[in-house]
């Protein structure tokens, strides 16, 4: 069975990602589920690709240092996708990395879930077109972001893509879409219908 793969590069995104982890091992305990991520993840039996909770940098030479280790990681993640190990690929916040794993899973043809979606209200509005263009499904946590997300996002986009939704849902659709293959390549039905 090809695995769930979460991304998430803070320590914030390792605690939402374990929530929809614990979930899925409560009601589908077959899925394989890897990530990267830290400590919350690995306590919910999620295999670690890569270990790092403290990811997400700031500042110019923080940023810099880290660039080959991000570049090799993103590398792991695109030769995974390419030899068909991923079904679903599950990104949590962080988008300046996601964003690109989003374009990986996309080229390869593997449906993303983005689940605690950029702050795009906060800034990089500009980053809507692309969010659009790259995730099969978005899911906010914050009422207020839905409909900022479907202001970019087109009529159609936005209809079938953004939901604001919590953990377990999340967990209930994922498993819902599972339930239709055991080795799906494109998801026969929607992850989930938005209200």
């Amino acid at each position: 069975m090809r695995k769930v793969l979460f991304v998430a590069g803070e320590a914030s995104g390792d605690l939402h990602a374990a929530g929809v982890a614990g979930v899925l091992r409560r009601i589908r305990p077959d899925l394989e589920l890897a990530a990267v991520g830290g400590p919350r993840l690995a306590e919910q039996g999620v295999e670690l690709i890569h270990r790092d909770h403290q990811q997400g940098v700031m500042g110019f030479l923080e940023v810099l240092k880290h660039v080959p280790r991000h570049f090799l990681l993103l590398r792991t993640i695109r030769g995974m996708l390419a030899r068909g190990e991923i079904a679903l690929v599950i990104l949590i916040d962080y988008p300046g990395f996601n964003m690109k794993v989003a374009a990986a899973a996309k080229a390869a043809g593997v449906p993303v879930l983005y689940y605690v979606t950029p702050q795009v209200w906060a800034w990089g509005a500009g980053r809507l077109p692309k969010l659009a263009e790259l995730v099969t499904k978005a899911a906010v946590i914050l009422p207020f972001e839905e409909p900022l997300l479907r202001a970019g996002f087109s009529v159609h986009q936005a209809n079938e893509t953004i939901g604001l939704m919590s953990c377990f849902v999340i967990g209930w659709t994922i498993c819902s879409w599972f339930a239709t293959s055991s080795k799906p390549s494109r998801p026969a039905r929607p992850l989930w219908s938005v209200r």
